[in-house]
Formats: C-alpha cells, sequence, structure tokens
C-alpha cells in the first residue's frame, strides 16, 4: 500500500480527501495491516483530489463532509458529473449526524454514512463490504 501521485493498474484504489491528519495517520495505519493490494489515496482538501478523480476511478471514495475549500456534498456533485465517478462507491464521513446531511448523501447514490470518530473495525468492514463489489449505480 503506498500514498503515491500514480495509480497501480493491479491495486485496489481508496481515496480518501479529508482535512483530519488523525483521520490519515488511522487509515494509513489500518490500510497497511488490511492488504497488500490496497492502495491509498489521501488528499486534505477537495480541490487536492479533483485531478485525480478527474482521471481515476478508485474502488472506493471515503470523503469527509465538511472540509475548507468545498463541502463534501458540493465535491461529490461535482464527481458524479464525471462518467468515471458515477458508479464510484462513496463514503460520508461527519462530525454530526443531521437528517438533511444523510437526504443529501442518499441523494447523491452514497453508499454509507459514518459519524466521526470513526472506529477503526467499523472502517474495515465498510472497506471489505464494497472494495470486491461492482457498483450497480
Amino acid at each position: 500500500m503506498s500514498t503515491t501521485d500514480t495509480a497501480n493498474a493491479n491495486s485496489k484504489q481508496i481515496v480518501l480527501v479529508d482535512d483530519n491528519r488523525y483521520v490519515h495517520l488511522q487509515f494509513n495505519r489500518l490500510l497497511a495491516d488490511m492488504s497488500e493490494d490496497i492502495e491509498l489515496f489521501a488528499y486534505h482538501c477537495a480541490e487536492d483530489s479533483r485531478q485525480f478523480l478527474d482521471e481515476h476511478k478508485p474502488a472506493m471514495l471515503f470523503l469527509d463532509a465538511l472540509m475548507p475549500d468545498r463541502d463534501g456534498f458540493t465535491h461529490l456533485s461535482n464527481l458524479r458529473k464525471n462518467p468515471l465517478q458515477q458508479s464510484t462507491f462513496v463514503v460520508m464521513m461527519a462530525s454530526t449526524d443531521y437528517a438533511q446531511n444523510r437526504y443529501l448523501a442518499n441523494e447523491l447514490s452514497v453508499v454509507e454514512f459514518l459519524i466521526k470518530p470513526i472506529p477503526t473495525k467499523q472502517i474495515i468492514s465498510t472497506i471489505k463490504r464494497y472494495i470486491d463489489r461492482d457498483n450497480p449505480y
């Protein structure tokens, strides 16, 4: 597993977009232990992730609902316009659990809505649930 700018064609790619460095550390640790064929591409803001997501179709995208540059819902709405991202499994992460946020996530075909802090076991089970599936969207 690595956090690089180039994608390995044989790996399962997970993209993390979250401004919290502790979330990045958590994902790096758990993915290092989980599987050698999962490659993590981690970004601290929506804008930094845009070029990669414009050019690649990851197996999963973990997206923070609230970031300094753009909220996750707006970012995902823009990403869904790209044919590569129309069927990507997206997991939205938020510090608060508001019905409006869950509604927006549902409208954007988010497969999971997780409330921070997220237990490592929950992240692992979420990844295992979706990493090898084909998205029906």
